[in-house]
């Protein structure tokens, strides 16, 4: 009997190799995945929080115009700006916040408290709702 040469030995390990590395590459890739994941959600968070942002700007230019045109209804106010930036709202070509009907307008002694509120449905907060709180100051004399 002869000894097993050289190349009879090292039989099959390019395979390994092989297998080894497509190992590694796929670790990698779902690693790659998971960044993407949130990568997405933090992007998804921010377009929603930017909303938030524009509806808060929009609350404050609608209380400005209706101090302006008269006594300050507050209430009207709010309805009408808390049904343009639902997400129940019959026009979906616009932008809205999902879950925002929670959101209020408060105001006293000249200074309104605008907080949209709305459903987080892609983090675990608690209750999944996010608040967003803008102050604005208006004439005392305008609001009553």
């Amino acid at each position: 009997m002869t000894a097993p040469s050289r190349l009879q030995c090292q039989r099959g390990f390019s395979l390994i190799e092989a297998l080894v590395a497509l190992l590694v590459l796929s670790v990698g890739l779902l690693g790659l995945a998971a960044l993407q994941l949130s990568a997405l959600k933090g992007a998804h968070s921010a377009y929603q929080r930017t909303l938030a942002s524009i509806a808060a700007r929009d609350a404050q230019e609608r209380l400005w115009m209706a101090a302006a045109e008269g006594p300050l209804q507050v209430a009207a106010v709010s309805s009408a700006w808390r049904r343009q930036w639902s997400a129940d709202a019959d026009a979906p070509d616009l932008a809205a916040l999902p879950g925002a009907g929670d959101s209020r307008i408060t105001c006293s002694a000249g200074q309104c408290t605008i907080t949209v509120a709305w459903s987080e449905g892609r983090f675990r907060e608690p209750e999944g709702v996010t608040t967003f709180d803008y102050a604005v100051d208006l004439p005392p004399e305008a609001v009553k």
